[in-house]
């Protein structure tokens, strides 16, 4: 199994974060998350955080805005 999220577990991992939830859209376990350093020598920085599963250890980076976006749910 691929150590990145795909595209879809991203997107359920986006509404979960966006209603407090902190699990695994793979294999339900929790979810780490540690905040991407701002860079100052770029001119346009997201906000992103790398979130990465304790159980089965898929990793993406998520931009904080989508996260924020998407509390309608899936």
């Amino acid at each position: 199994m691929s150590l990145h999220f795909s595209t879809d577990e991203r997107r359920a991992l986006e509404h979960g974060l966006a209603a407090g939830r902190n699990d695994c859209p793979r294999c339900g376990g929790n979810i780490d998350r540690q905040t991407v350093p701002q860079r100052s020598d770029v001119a346009y920085v997201r906000d992103r955080i790398t979130v990465t599963c304790i159980g089965c250890g898929a990793t993406t980076v998520l931009d904080r805005r989508r996260i924020e976006r998407a509390p309608e749910g899936p």
